[in-house]
């Protein structure tokens, strides 16, 4: 079934559950034909993600139902010239240039926020731990994230390049101690780590159902940002590390 409207008369978290099972149980199967999926079928699909995009009918027919994160941040609000954060979907900034398929001066949701958490980090350290800062404190640091070491193996030992898996690891040490929990904390607006996502990873690779607790929040990567889920996170994890 094709949804007429978005978001007409739902909660968030309607919406998203609608959005999940459109994810697992049509537009998976579509992307896994590829081009041997009809076009009766290929329509029904781009209506349905532009219903859950936002995006027109005409761009996701174009992307061949295939939306890239970035492009969708540049895209959607094109028309007002605007574009999204990452890290925070509901951040936006205006775009220079108007023909980018993604954002040109990188995450608004990051570089509206990070010089007030420069200034409180400065001021903690310096009035109340009393630390004398002889270098200056980055919130973020792109001379450094390209050296960062992804592999896997120690050094000296062989690696295939790859995107890092560190799950069936973590699967292992909770099978090994079934005491241990987890607590999954996704903001729905997170674009860089999003929550559907962590819920793909914790049902796959040995985990078990009875170990992973989810809680969702109505912000983005830093939930807390919003006073709301700050309030609501400190809650969480009070129960979460006090419960026997």
């Amino acid at each position: 079934m094709v949804p007429q409207k978005a978001g007409i008369n739902k909660t968030l978290t309607d919406f998203v559950a609608e959005a999940r099972a459109f994810a697992y149980d049509t537009y998976l199967p579509a992307l896994f034909k590829g081009n041997r999926i009809d076009e009766v079928k290929k329509m029904e699909i781009t209506r349905s993600l532009t219903y859950f995009t936002g995006l027109n009918s005409t761009y996701v027919q174009h992307a061949d139902l295939k939306i890239l994160i970035n492009r969708f941040r540049s895209e959607l609000l094109r028309d007002s010239n605007l574009v999204l954060g990452q890290l925070d979907g509901r951040y936006t900034s205006a775009e220079i240039d108007r023909t980018a398929d993604s954002p040109t001066l990188g995450d608004p949701a990051s570089y509206k926020i990070e010089a007030a958490y420069t200034a409180l980090l400065y001021d903690y350290f310096g009035n109340e731990l009393g630390v004398t800062m002889k270098r200056p404190y980055l919130t973020g640091n792109d001379d450094i994230y390209p050296k960062w070491n992804w592999k896997t193996t120690p050094e000296g030992q062989g690696w295939e390049p790859s995107y890092v898996n560190t799950a069936p690891q973590l699967a292992t040490t909770l099978r090994r101690n079934p005491n241990m929990r987890i607590l999954v904390a996704s903001g729905y607006y997170d674009l860089i780590t999003p929550f559907f996502d962590a819920e793909y990873t914790f049902s796959r690779h040995g985990f078990t159902k009875d170990q992973i607790e989810f809680k969702y929040y109505q912000a983005g990567h830093m939930m807390y940002n919003r006073r709301e889920d700050f309030e609501s996170l400190s809650k969480d994890l009070l129960k979460f590390y006090t419960q026997k």
